[in-house]
């Protein structure tokens, strides 16, 4: 019998209808289940990549939200933060800071002005900058530690303000 037979009945009496209405699938060969497992791991990654994309326009949004004058809720500045940490930034440094003030009599003190984390930027190392610690953060213990001081000049110091004619004992104290 021919593939082109005038009469399509002859066919079908040849075939078991029952399979056609309930196929049963062969088992996947090895071959096959290589590629569904391919397929379970593109799946995967694709489904991080999303999820990536999705946290990369939150802070988009708040990037923009910022510069359009709006504030940001520390919720979005926090995102924004981790997500930089994880894709544009890399921890270089944990950095103490320090402010030293440099009178025009020579004499100098020094205070204690924050903890900073120095960065290098992933894509282009020469890119640095140095952020402040939030509140509880910690310092990474496998980053180096380093001591930064930003130099200031001012008019007079606890030295020669008396020689102004100020005192330090009549002045008024005030929490920030």
């Amino acid at each position: 019998m021919n593939d082109f037979s005038d009469d399509p009945s002859a066919d079908l009496d040849d075939l078991e209808i029952d399979s056609l209405a309930n196929p049963k699938p062969a088992p996947p060969s090895d071959a096959e289940e290589e590629a569904l497992d391919d397929f379970d791991d593109l799946e995967n990654l694709l489904g991080e990549a999303m999820e990536l994309k999705a946290t990369a326009d939150k802070v988009k949004a708040a990037r923009a939200k910022a510069k359009s004058g709006f504030g940001n809720t520390p919720e979005d500045l926090e995102r924004i933060r981790r997500w930089e940490l994880a894709n544009e930034w890399k921890p270089v440094a944990n950095v103490a800071l320090f402010k030293r003030y440099v009178c025009a009599c020579g004499k100098h003190s020094t205070v204690f002005e924050g903890m900073m984390l120095e960065q290098i930027g992933r894509y282009n190392p020469r890119n640095k900058r140095w952020t402040a610690f939030v509140e509880g953060q910690v310092m990474n213990a496998d980053l180096t530690k380093r001591t930064a001081i930003r130099r200031m000049e001012v008019p007079m110091c606890p030295v020669c303000l008396p020689e102004q004619g100020f005192s330090l004992a009549d002045g008024l104290e005030w929490t920030a």
